[in-house]
């Protein structure tokens, strides 16, 4: 517009006929221009003025949505803190002597209290998403044990009229995966289908395993149910925040948090459902293979016997026990009389470790059964394996059929090492030196009765970290139990300042956030764990003693100043004092071995099977100092429980319970206070192999 007023003045001024009309429209112009200038100076600002609005508006946008964020993060915060103590002594409170209402009314707090827990669980988690806070906490699992277990937890809220079927067949390999999270997806996915199915079925089964490149796999899982199904409309947006499906309850962030966890794995929630007949969900995720699975390891020099008709399952398991060499026979029933059998099992009892009964083929005399070889081998471990769930009086643990025979070894060994392990919490805990820090009151005695009703654990207190502070400069501590949020001194800053003067004592951030910003500012201020509140006492267990385990057989005297030296000093002093102990008579061992063993047998086979036993002792007696040069103390502890085996199998009773000891010693990692014990065992065990 400018330009054109321009050109028409020029225009103007060449039909001038004078000088005095071209100067006055020069200057007409020169006006014009001025006039032009200063509306596109105005301009310029006014954009400048909008530019400036539009970024202030949008910041304020920006601080708006992270103040709601961190709001959220905070409430969040706030709101788990008092429920660690509501849920905290509502479990100390379950083992207390309770009347039928009181159990009642606990249950009912307690199922509300948990709920209340999943809300909040969730509002933090929708938070952290939309945030990019989330951070996978990959380990290697192994994906069948992640199925089974989200299986249990959902099993007791399945309708009566709805049949429950799971197929999780073992992968040949682990996975790097984050297992609380893979949990979390199926189990919201399960809980919905248990709440909308009340007949029919519910089927959760790996339906395809995919190999891609650079060793990763696609695994795909599917929950089907026979429900009321989804209608087209509200799969449109089943996966978005705050639209439920359900009208009496729930929030609908559970299938929005799980196709985002879904899609960090690298893959996705598919649905297709039809109104009255049911839904079927797809998960897929994108896990890296770790390594190959030896599912059967954990049971190599254990005697298995077992008591079933002979079929595919069984020889499936007999071949892959042969692969391991583990000792393993199958009685089979269908084929031979049972009284001979029967007698032939009882003779051989004494000489294994397991005894697993098919009991829907044993329905009579079981307890008998159990009862008699019990009697003759205290130690034996007894399994049931049947179709009803149910463990039968006398036997130890049940394994459930329509299972895998890969889960079936998988359960077995999980059974076994409960018991190689039933004895890890005989440790005087309760010498130990713990200092909780947490700025609520109702927090800190919580804890404090935790730690002093399952551990015996006295626990001193402070109510910030200043206090901490100067309590962890004044007294030595075995670990410190450390909030992350106080007031006057945050757990960060308690920390630095205590590793300024101490930095062997274990510290643990205590925390209601789970940012990994906050795990990464919980290292880098010194801290050793971390632990998500609510506490529970698995948490404890898991981490807390895991740690106060690796450090509580350092010696008392502080001149030692490593685990290492404290090894090598005791190894020393055996070398010193190796011709001190009381060794037995190798001739009396012999001869206490053969009439034990003389007992049951004739001589021609009390001989054979004591001969046996010498070239197992020998074969236990090497890995033993193999495995002591490794400080391989979970190698140590089958080496010793496989020693008391044997020894108890051929009568020499004082030799097994000082074998069980040394064990109990593996177990908790305490090299230094087995070693004399350690020597006696082997030096007895070498006077039984020369003895004549």
């Amino acid at each position: 517009m400018l330009i054109k007023h321009i050109s028409n003045l020029v225009y103007d001024a060449s039909d001038c006929k004078n000088k005095d009309e071209i100067i006055r429209h020069i200057e007409k112009l020169k006006a014009n221009l001025y006039k032009s200038q200063k509306e596109c100076e105005s301009i310029n600002q006014d954009k400048l003025v909008l530019t400036n609005l539009l970024y202030q508006i949008n910041k304020d946008l920006e601080d708006s949505l992270s103040n709601e964020k961190r709001f959220v993060a905070s409430v969040s915060h706030e709101l788990r803190t008092p429920l660690t103590a509501i849920l905290g002594y509502g479990k100390l409170l379950e083992d207390t002597s309770l009347d039928f209402r009181q159990e009642k009314y606990l249950k009912s707090m307690m199922e509300s209290s948990e709920y209340l827990l999943s809300l909040v669980s969730d509002l933090l988690d929708v938070a952290k998403i939309e945030d990019n806070r989330i951070e996978l906490s990959l380990s290697n699992v192994d994906l069948d044990d992640i199925i089974n277990d989200c299986a249990n937890l959902i099993d007791s809220k399945i309708a009566q009229d709805v049949e429950f079927i799971v197929d999780a067949p073992t992968l040949k390999y682990s996975v790097k995966a984050d297992e609380q999270r893979v949990k979390q997806i199926f189990v919201n996915i399960l809980s919905n289908a248990t709440k909308f199915t009340q007949k029919g079925s519910i089927h959760f089964y790996i339906s395809k395993v995919e190999e891609l490149e650079d060793n990763r796999l696609k695994i795909v899982t599917n929950i089907d149910d026979t429900g009321i199904g989804i209608s087209s409309k509200n799969i449109a947006t089943l996966f978005e925040p705050f639209t439920s499906t359900d009208n009496t309850q729930g929030t609908g962030l559970g299938l929005y948090i799980s196709q985002r966890l879904a899609n960090m794995m690298g893959g996705e929630i598919k649905v297709t459902s039809k109104e009255g007949e049911g839904s079927s969900f797809e998960v897929s995720i994108v896990v890296e293979r770790s390594d190959r699975k030896a599912i059967g390891e954990d049971l190599k020099s254990v005697n298995i016997m077992m008591f079933s008709n002979q079929n595919n399952f069984i020889e499936n398991i007999k071949k892959e026990f042969l692969e391991y060499g583990i000792n393993f026979q199958n009685y089979d029933l269908s084929h031979s009389d049972i009284t001979s059998t029967l007698i032939q099992m009882i003779a051989n009892g004494r000489f294994y470790d397991i005894a697993i009964f098919d009991t829907d083929i044993f329905k009579e005399h079981t307890k008998d059964i159990a009862g008699t070889l019990k009697a003759i081998n205290k130690d034996i471990k007894l399994i049931s394996f049947n179709s009803k769930k149910e463990v039968p009086s006398l036997f130890d643990a049940n394994i459930n059929k329509s299972i895998t025979y890969q889960r079936f070894i998988k359960d077995l060994s999980n059974i076994y090492n409960k018991k190689l392990h039933k004895e890890k919490h005989s440790i005087d805990f309760s010498k130990l030196n713990i200092l909780i820090v947490d700025d609520v009151l109702i927090n800190l005695e919580f804890i404090k009765e935790m730690m002093k009703n399952y551990f015996s654990i006295s626990c001193d207190t402070a109510s910030n970290g200043a206090i901490a502070v100067e309590k962890a400069r004044a007294n030595r501590y075995d670990v410190i139990l450390m909030d992350m949020r106080m007031p006057i001194m945050n757990g960060l800053e308690a920390t630095r300042e205590i590793r300024k003067f101490d930095t062997n004592v274990p510290i643990v951030c205590m925390s209601a956030n789970v940012y990994k910003d906050d795990k990464l500012s919980a290292k880098e201020a010194g801290m050793n764990e971390f632990i998500e509140k609510p506490l529970e006492y698995k948490d404890i267990e898991c981490k807390l003693l895991k740690l106060l385990c690796d450090t509580s057989d350092i010696p008392a005297n502080r001149d030692i100043e490593t685990k290492e030296e404290a090894r090598k000093e005791d190894i020393t002093k055996e070398e010193e004092e190796s011709n001190s102990f009381e060794v037995e008579d190798g001739k009396v061992l012999k001869d206490k071995a053969i009439n034990h063993l003389k007992n049951n047998f004739n001589d021609a086979i009390s001989h054979k099977l004591f001969d046996q036993a010498i070239v197992s002792l020998k074969d236990y007696a090497k890995r033993v100092e193999r495995d002591i040069k490794r400080d391989d103390f979970q190698a140590l502890s089958e080496d010793f429980h496989s020693l008391k085996g044997i020894l108890s199998n051929i009568g020499i009773k004082d030799l097994a319970n000082l074998a069980e000891e040394l064990q109990r010693g593996a177990e908790h990692n305490n090299i230094a206070h087995i070693m004399d014990s350690k020597v006696r065992l082997v030096k007895s065990l070498e006077a039984l192999f020369v003895a004549p």
